[in-house]
């Protein structure tokens, strides 16, 4: 009767694939006070009979969940606390199995979604440690030469040390590609090089090595520090 009354487009656009057969999953803000009004939307909801579910994510430090816990229980076949933002990968696999048992026709193509997205998530790991395991032979193979007398050994060392940054900057956007976090807003410092190396105390408490290992594995894999000491040497 009101399919084309633009007062009710955004009614019209929620229902009508409920009224198709689509299940419903309600999230609410479980930082926020529950409030009435809310309770008129649940019942809407449940008067279409779907299959539903209700999320509680947390969006900001104050919980409320026991007051929407009391309402969302009446209206909705299951309720989870679920918060994106933090969610591990066995979180997201609960929420999905959670959404297989409100259909009995939806469980096989759940499964298969589940399986799908451990292999993305597998796949997503191993392009990680294949970019960090490259970040770290570029970084310990890298050389920086320049002609005797035509640069001082502090600007020599500076331009090493923020070719080595432009490293770590380069591996960190590749990371963020992967895990499709490209508008992601960070605060983050510079690597410091020059307070540090790979014999002071501070690395080997760091990494929980002895003197005796931080000396075997510094001979061993040509350590940034000790590259950086050849460079300045020569």
């Amino acid at each position: 009767e009101f399919r084309d009354d633009a007062r009710y487009n955004d009614e019209i656009e929620l229902f009508t694939p409920i009224l198709e057969g689509a299940g419903i999953i309600y999230i609410v803000d479980a930082s926020k006070p529950f409030a009435p009004e809310y309770e008129l939307e649940m019942q809407l909801l449940s008067f279409t009979g779907q299959p539903s579910m209700a999320l509680l994510n947390h969006i900001g430090d104050e919980d409320y969940s026991g007051e929407w816990k009391s309402v969302l229980n009446h209206y909705f076949k299951m309720v989870r606390t679920y918060n994106p933002m933090k969610a591990k990968i066995d979180d997201h696999i609960e929420v999905l199995e959670a959404i297989a048992q409100l259909n009995e026709d939806w469980t096989p193509i759940i499964k298969e979604s589940i399986k799908a997205f451990q292999e993305y998530h597998k796949s997503n790991i191993q392009k990680s440690a294949d970019i960090i395991t490259q970040y770290i032979i570029d970084t310990l193979s890298y050389q920086l030469k320049k002609p005797q007398g035509t640069i001082s050994q502090e600007d020599l060392k500076a331009q090493y040390q923020d070719r080595l940054r432009e490293f770590e900057s380069q591996m960190q956007t590749k990371l963020e590609q992967i895990f499709n976090h490209t508008t992601l807003q960070k605060e983050m410092q510079n690597l410091e090089l020059s307070t540090m190396d790979m014999f002071s105390d501070e690395s080997i408490s760091l990494f929980g090595l002895s003197q005796k290992d931080a000396i075997l594995m510094g001979a061993g894999s040509g350590a940034v520090t000790g590259a950086a000491l050849d460079v300045l040497t020569v």
